[in-house]
């Protein structure tokens, strides 16, 4: 009876375990349906051990039964011996100390919607404790977006960390890959273009530490493991899954086993890419024809954080041609290779995050990322951050959504003149409860249409720029002159940079 009883116990016990990930949070992988299978096969075996010694001892005594059995028995104990020699590989590696503030690699894993699953809070927590004990220490966030994600992991990833303190100076995001060598090999190329220690400090699960770690042994990186700790309930599921993912490495088999020179060749597109950019013309016969230096690092640094400034992509000069850019270059003041796009992170009126892009001058776009990325810190609310493009070019339509924007090749209203915004070179900020208020012909007039209300400068309203405000002080600390101070007319939503043309 006590011979029966403990398979029967060790199957019910290797069954509600692995069964409770399925019923807490509907996960169901090869991990735990190996598990589920084992456990069922000892509760079976326990509760009819009579019967089925008895079917072996008559398979046994045929000479095709006796090899069958004998051949089952070889795998199940090659079986058992291949999962302890894989365990010792894991708990190894899950011990290995990085070296002196290690460059810090965050693995993604499941995003829910933009939160972050339970699996990639433990690693991030590990990663959290890290970069507080080692100050010196750049992370990359290596993660892309699945297709149930509404975001990518990396983005969660940084957002997480950002919210429990980390400086974001020390973040860069990877925000592309999809398999463990992709995290390696792509975070490699940003250690390598950003001139960070490859020595690594591998963030992600223990169970997971063995096979990232052998990844970035054949990448030619040394590496320690930051290993986060994994519910109780969840570790048997995923540590069986993970047996699996390493056989199918030993064996060269699975989504990781690629060509090991990924990295080589994803650095030296990016190489490329750098050095195409660089040599790019630039310059115009308005503008200036040196470009700060301090712009330059901006224009030409990979989006690899949330605040940046890059060239103008094929796929923008096709979208903003013919709309905020004129269809024909002929006698146009500015080219495409004055212009930036800037990508921002910002509060919406709601409080939620978002992201935005603004094409502007190059002359002002570290400017705005750092304005923006300090608007960001502050949590200063900006109802949206669009190109004026996606309005047809219409600055009316643009201001009257209360759409914050910069470049739009047009004259100044009422007038046959160029406004600053056809240089890339003005800015306009929550311009619906910040009006442009002038007189012609005697009638004042306010635009956009609708906003009469925040016509009176005197009243409390939310959003109201002013002399007090945070955003006036940015930027006019950036040497931008303000709209809400000009005396013929006033413009309180607009920002503008002077003396930068010739």
């Amino acid at each position: 009876m006590i011979k029966r009883l403990v398979p029967v116990i060790a199957g019910a016990v290797l069954l509600v375990i692995f069964a409770i990930p399925l019923v807490m949070r509907r996960i169901m992988n090869i991990g735990n349906a190996t598990g589920l299978l084992l456990g069922s096969i000892l509760l079976l075996y326990g509760i009819f051990m009579p019967k089925v010694h008895h079917k072996i001892s008559c398979i046994w005594k045929k000479t095709p039964g006796k090899i069958c059995l004998s051949i089952m028995a070889f795998l199940i104990v090659s079986g058992v011996v291949l999962a302890a020699a894989e365990t010792v590989c894991l708990v190894k590696a899950a011990k290995k100390k990085p070296a002196e503030n290690a460059t810090l690699i965050v693995l993604g894993c499941k995003v829910y919607g933009e939160k972050a699953s339970r699996t990639l809070r433990d690693r991030l927590d590990a990663a959290y404790d890290y970069l507080l004990e080692h100050e010196d220490a750049d992370c990359v966030l290596s993660g892309g977006q699945g297709k149930d994600e509404d975001i990518s992991e990396a983005l969660c990833m940084y957002r997480y960390l950002e919210e429990k303190g980390i400086d974001t100076s020390r973040l860069y995001l990877e925000d592309t890959s999809t398999t463990t060598r992709e995290n390696l090999a792509n975070s490699l190329a940003i250690i390598e273009e950003k001139g960070m220690d490859k020595n690594i400090a591998i963030a992600t699960s223990e169970f997971h530490e063995y096979r990232a770690g052998e990844i970035a042994k054949e990448l030619g990186l040394t590496y320690g493991a930051v290993p986060g700790h994994t519910a109780w309930w969840l570790l048997p599921t995923y540590y069986m899954r993970e047996l699996y993912g390493i056989l199918y490495q030993w064996c060269g088999l699975g989504e990781d086993a690629v060509p090991k020179n990924t990295s080589a060749k994803i650095a030296e597109t990016q190489i490329t890419e750098t050095e195409v950019m660089e040599t790019e013309k630039t310059g115009t016969e308005i503008l200036e024809t040196e470009t700060p230096q301090a712009v330059e690092e901006t224009i030409y640094q990979e989006s690899t954080k949330l605040f940046y400034a890059s060239d103008l992509t094929e796929e923008i000069k096709e979208k903003i041609t013919g709309v905020s850019y004129p269809a024909s270059d002929e006698n146009i003041k500015i080219s495409y290779g004055d212009l930036a796009l800037v990508h921002v992170q910002y509060y919406d009126f709601n409080g939620s995050v978002q992201e935005g892009d603004m094409v502007c001058n190059k002359l002002i776009a570290q400017d705005l990322v750092e304005i923006f990325e300090e608007l960001y810190k502050e949590k200063y609310p900006v109802d949206k951050i669009r190109l004026v493009d996606e309005y047809g070019g219409d600055d009316e339509a643009s201001m009257a959504d209360d759409n914050s924007s910069c470049f739009n090749y047009r004259v100044v209203a009422g007038t046959d003149r160029l406004s600053n915004h056809s240089y890339g070179l003005a800015v306009d900020i929550n311009p619906f409860y910040n009006p442009y208020i002038t007189t012609r012909n005697g009638k004042t007039i306010i635009s956009p249409a609708g906003s009469e209300a925040y016509a009176d400068r005197s009243a409390d309203f939310p959003h109201k720029i002013d002399e007090n405000d945070l955003c006036y002080r940015l930027f006019t600390e950036h040497g931008f002159d303000w709209g809400g101070a000009w005396t013929h007319s006033k413009d309180y939503q607009h920002f503008e940079k002077n003396g930068l043309l010739k």
